[in-house]
């Protein structure tokens, strides 16, 4: 029965070992993925803005040719 005990300590060990560094590196992909969708919501700002100027490049190209 003492076997068993003093199985179960190294076993706890590594596998808290293990959980930690699992622990670690999932806090670093959620670092990673806040800093994508930052990064992919000022893209989708910067791509509103140069719709908004082909759009406007547009109606003044279809100013230019009514006139």
């Amino acid at each position: 029965m003492e076997a068993l005990w003093l199985l179960l300590i190294p076993v706890l060990l590594i596998g808290g070992f293990f959980l930690i560094r699992s622990f670690m590196r999932l806090s670093k992909s959620i670092v990673e993925l806040r800093t994508a969708m930052t990064d992919l919501a000022e893209a989708g700002a910067a791509l509103n803005a140069v719709q908004d100027e082909v759009s406007r490049l547009g109606a003044t190209v279809d100013e230019a040719h009514r006139q």
